[in-house]
């Protein structure tokens, strides 16, 4: 046992050193200028920042004087968002770091503002109050609530800036939840006196684009609800020159990290040095082809156990109606069927959970730090007993804290109402905190506990829910269900607009048929 120790002690060094290592390693690469681009690639991006220094005299020759006053009014300047929850070794947060000095190489005059969503509480809670559409709109009193306060202070910074960068991770298929919250905040219908009637924001002439890493290769496959995602929003947002995103697979490979970084670099700075708006780039979101989620296959269907959990998702009361209504009938239905022999004397349960009451914040940085050293400490000693494992960050108690019911119930059902095209983030953040390597399945061995058990999804809307002609929330839920062990997985939706207490029974039909009708 204490050469166990010995060694577990030894392996924590070697991570720490590791770690030290990557971030050291990606801070340099960020900062280090064009070093590390060939001297070809270099006489290239040189000629290219001399193209976009001289298209911007020949544009300004050419502009009327009302066009420059008004141009005055916005100061050109670019708006960097972040979001990794992995901080200094982030490799989205290295991309954008190198981005923006590119950026301001070529663009000297032009201000840029970093805007980190990482920072813990940076975005208000979007809760009743911060919901409601009077909530955001100025004139603010001293009797403004604080979310309400925040949430004015980030639009304006949002509507001040003419160009704009997002640089994020994939997160359990998607955008980290921190990120989805920002995007909620800038769809708020409050926000209707910073926007042109005609056009949504005032965004038509800006350009905007993505950096976006993945750990494996899941970007640009049949499982990115990234890309097209943010591409969807970027649209609502009212841009037309949405340039093509700066995709990185295999960022957990060390060993090929140098050559995928190098490549990434180039193709940042060359966006970077040409980042102004382009007519040639209008409308590039809309006519890229329309992705084709695949879709997990029906599993086995099984018998639901005793022990059922619902999870509710609604982000404002307004949203309630209908997933308390389809909560209600399914855990009605549950109860009711306690004589049923499969069960034998295990008597039926019904547990409920409201993440919107839950208090969770997004994923952090203490929470990833935590989830590496428990996902080596047991795949690399897998004996250890619970006295060997290396001690936790004080947020990984909010992951204990709802792991352990989850954990506990046999059989599941979700409520989900489509919040701007996709899951409320208050579920992204409850999935980011749930579904966690080693605590809920062997990433390694593909174990998991949840192959015997049921997730039943009911997603509802006011009005079609395949936006752009996919039907992006039932594919995303499907596949991060699948992805970490569920076999039966059921969906079913409801349309508010079209059907009201029919549609309701006829979803929980679909999810849990009466056992009368399966003899």
């Amino acid at each position: 046992r204490s050469d166990k120790r010995r060694s577990s002690s030894h392996s924590s060094n070697s991570r720490k050193k590791l770690l030290q290592e990557r971030e050291d390693s990606l801070t340099k690469a960020a900062t280090r200028g064009t070093s590390n681009i060939s001297a070809e690639s270099k006489a290239a991006e040189d000629r290219a920042v001399q193209r976009a220094i001289d298209l911007r005299r020949s544009r300004e020759d050419h502009r009327s004087k009302e066009v420059i006053e008004a141009d005055e009014k916005k100061r050109e300047s670019l708006l960097v968002v972040t979001c990794s929850p992995n901080g200094a070794i982030s490799t989205s947060n290295a991309l954008a770091r190198y981005f923006a000095e590119a950026f301001e190489e070529a663009f000297p005059e032009q201000s840029v503002t970093v805007l980190d969503l990482a920072d813990a509480d940076l975005v208000p809670p979007m809760d009743d109050s911060a919901m409601h559409p009077t909530a955001l709109v100025p004139p603010m009193d001293d009797t403004a609530s604080k979310p309400a306060s925040e949430g004015v202070a980030l639009v304006k910074q949002f509507a001040a800036h003419s160009k704009f960068l997002f640089a994020m991770p994939m997160w359990n298929l998607t955008v980290p939840s921190s990120l989805k919250q920002y995007f909620d905040l800038l769809l708020h219908p409050a926000h209707s006196h910073l926007r042109d009637k005609s056009r949504g924001w005032n965004t038509a002439d800006c350009p905007v684009t993505m950096l976006a890493t993945c750990g494996n290769s899941q970007l640009g496959g049949e499982q990115d609800f990234l890309t097209p995602y943010v591409n969807d929003i970027f649209q609502k947002l009212g841009f037309r020159d949405i340039r093509d995103p700066v995709l990185v697979n295999g960022s957990y490979a060390e060993r090929d990290l140098p050559k995928l970084l190098d490549n990434a670099y180039r193709m940042a700075r060359l966006q970077a040095v040409n980042f102004e708006f382009d007519v040639s780039f209008e409308m590039y979101g809309t006519t890229a082809p329309r992705k084709k989620y695949a879709v997990a296959p029906e599993g086995e269907r099984l018998t639901l156990g005793p022990k059922l959990l619902v999870v509710k998702a609604a982000q404002t009361s307004e949203d309630t109606a209908c997933p308390d209504a389809v909560a209600s009938q399914f855990s009605e239905r549950h109860l009711s069927e306690a004589q049923v022999d499969t069960w034998v004397d295990q008597a039926p349960s019904v547990d409920t959970i409201d993440v919107s009451s839950l208090g969770l914040t997004h994923f952090s940085r203490c929470n990833t730090e935590s989830q590496f050293l428990l996902w080596t400490e047991v795949l690399c000693f897998e004996e250890s007993s619970e006295d060997d494992l290396p001690a936790m960050g004080s947020e990984w108690v909010q992951v204990e804290r709802v792991v352990e019911p989850f954990m506990r119930a046999d059989c599941y059902l979700f409520v989900v109402p489509v919040a701007h095209l996709f899951v409320p983030f208050r579920l992204k953040q409850y999935l980011d905190h749930v579904l966690q390597p080693v605590l809920t399945y062997n990433p390694r061995k593909k174990i998991t506990l949840f192959t015997r058990k049921t997730v039943c999804v009911c997603t509802t809307s006011e009005g079609p829910l395949n936006y752009s002609g996919a039907d992006m929330l039932t594919a995303y839920l499907r596949a991060v269900f699948a992805g970490v062990g569920f076999v039966d997985i059921r969906t079913a939706h409801v349309d508010t607009s079209v059907s009201g207490t029919a549609g309701v029974k006829a979803a929980v039909d679909k999810l849990s048929p009466p056992f009368s009708t399966l003899a």
